[in-house]
């Protein structure tokens, strides 16, 4: 598995981009680029040649937990992810209905109001989403394999 881990300038251009749209102004962790421009945080103990040579040398998916995905206007905020960005983000976030909620986490784009071209999607406290705003729809971006049937 070819992997890239962020130096900080790269880690310093997504925080600006996540801090612009969500209000994220702290990665913590180590972050690692894989294929299909996946972002991994990594909060081991690991060196990154000891990551490096384990991406290498073991077949395994990859460490760290899958939390952003490069996209041609920045980085959105994937499914996994959402729990560890709940506390941290402070702006764009869209409180929805229980009805609402029930659609996105069906796999169904929801009609919301907002000014903002990404949104994260807020129900009880909880965030459901992460997603792109286009004619007052948010584009839903939840995996196949997550939706509830």
């Amino acid at each position: 598995m070819n992997i890239h881990i962020l130096n900080s300038s790269e880690k310093k251009k997504i925080i600006e981009d996540l801090n612009e749209k969500f209000g994220i102004s702290e990665l913590p962790w180590t972050l690692i680029m894989a294929g299909r421009g996946k972002v991994r945080a990594f909060s081991g103990s690991m060196t990154r040649d000891e990551l490096q040579k384990l991406a290498y040398d073991v077949r395994i998916e990859l460490p760290g937990l899958y939390i952003l995905r490069e996209e041609s206007d920045g980085y959105r905020i994937s499914h996994d992810g959402l729990f560890i960005f709940k506390d941290i983000a402070k702006k764009n976030i869209v409180d929805i209905s229980d009805k609402q909620a029930d659609e996105w986490l069906r796999g169904n784009d929801i009609a919301i109001e907002s000014e903002d071209k990404w949104v994260l999607l807020g129900n009880k406290g909880e965030l459901v989403g992460c997603g792109k705003v286009k004619n007052k729809k948010a584009g839903n971006y939840v995996p196949k394999e997550r939706r509830v049937r």
